[in-house]
C-alpha cells in the first residue's frame, strides 16, 4: 500500500497527522496559514518575494546596507548584493572581474533591464553625485583659491583631464559635463529613460 501524501496541495511529503506532513501539521498547530515550507521554496522564489515592482524600478524591500544603500540577499550561506543576484537569476553568471551597473542610478533597483555588465572603470564613469571632499556640489568642479575661479577636472582610469577655469559655477558645470561626454562611454544619465531603456 502506498503512503498517503500531505493534503497541502503543493506538498509531496508523506502524511503524518490529520492528513498533513510534519511541517504543515506544525503550521496548523501554531495557528498559521498553511504555506510552502522553507525547504520547498527556491532561492529565486524567496528573492522575488522581496521585490516591489513599480512602472520604472523594481525596488528591493529586504536587507539594505545603511552605509552604501545596496540591497543584500542571503543565498548559499552568504550575503550577496541583491542586484547581482537578480542579474544571475535572469541572465546567468557575471563574468569574472565585471560589475553590474544600475542604469537608473537607484541602488535598490533589481529590475533586470535596468542593469548591465560593465568594467569597474565604466561603473565609475556612470556614478552619480560628487566626491566626499567636493565643496562645490558639482561633480568634477572645485574652487581654485589662488586663481579665484572654478576649476574643472575629470578623472578617467586614474588619469586627470583638465577642463579649464571658469568664472561661474554654471559655466564650470557645463564644461565638466562636456568633458565627461567626450571622455566617458558610460555616463548616460541624461539620455537614458528609465521607463523605456
Amino acid at each position: 500500500m502506498s503512503q498517503r501524501k500531505c493534503s497541502f496541495s503543493e506538498c509531496d511529503r508523506p502524511s503524518r497527522s490529520r492528513g498533513l506532513c510534519v511541517g504543515h501539521y506544525y503550521q496548523l498547530r501554531q495557528g498559521q496559514e498553511l504555506r510552502l515550507l522553507r525547504a520547498q521554496v527556491t532561492p529565486e522564489q524567496r528573492f522575488w518575494k522581496n521585490v516591489h515592482k513599480t512602472e520604472s524600478c523594481w525596488e528591493w524591500t529586504s536587507s539594505i546596507n545603511k552605509v552604501n544603500g545596496y540591497g543584500y540577499f542571503g543565498i548559499d550561506g552568504r550575503f550577496r548584493l541583491a542586484h547581482r543576484v537578480a542579474w544571475n537569476f535572469t541572465n546567468g553568471p557575471i563574468p569574472d572581474g565585471m560589475d553590474i551597473d544600475h542604469r537608473c542610478a537607484n541602488r535598490r533597483c533589481v529590475r533586470p533591464d535596468h542593469l548591465r555588465v560593465v568594467t569597474r572603470s565604466q561603473n565609475n564613469q556612470h556614478r552619480t553625485g560628487v566626491a566626499r571632499n567636493n565643496t562645490s556640489g558639482v561633480r568634477g568642479v572645485t574652487w581654485d583659491k589662488e586663481n579665484k575661479a572654478w576649476r574643472v577636472q575629470v578623472v578617467l582610469n586614474k588619469r586627470p583631464y583638465y577642463g579649464g577655469r571658469h568664472s561661474t559655477l554654471e559655466a564650470a558645470e557645463s564644461a565638466a559635463k562636456a568633458l565627461r561626454a567626450r571622455l566617458f562611454t558610460h555616463d548616460d544619465h541624461d539620455t537614458w529613460n528609465t521607463d523605456t531603456p
